[in-house]
């Protein structure tokens, strides 16, 4: 790092890492996945520019617990696929249901439109 700069991160709501150059008083975002990035930063970004990290660590949870839930039930066919942390048929209804009513919602001349 630079002398006269320091880093800190989650400060902005694009949730970019940022830079304040404290000689002149500018703050500068820096997003992963760009292409002024350093060569070893670059080599090191998983996500495009304007994904928020995280993202593939959240896909990789959903896919573990449901790896899990496969291996135990393999174990044990009376388990209750409740208990485990990834979407079910009923969260993806529901998914849908939203982005339906929030296309509904933007053909209407309503305010507000109900989510059945």
């Amino acid at each position: 790092m630079a002398a006269g700069r320091r880093e800190f991160a989650g400060a902005a709501p694009d949730r970019g890492v940022r830079s304040l150059d404290e000689a002149i008083g500018q703050v500068q975002v820096l997003r992963t996945g760009s292409a002024y990035l350093a060569p070893i930063a670059a080599a090191n970004a998983r996500t495009p520019p304007g994904h928020p990290e995280g993202y593939l660590e959240a896909f990789a949870n959903i896919y573990a617990a449901f790896y899990k839930a496969v291996r135990d039930y393999e174990r044990d066919p009376a388990i209750d696929f409740r208990s485990y942390d990834f979407p079910n048929v009923d969260d993806g209804l529901h998914g849908m249901s939203f982005v339906d009513t929030v296309v509904r919602s933007a053909q209407s001349d309503k305010k507000w439109t109900a989510l059945p």
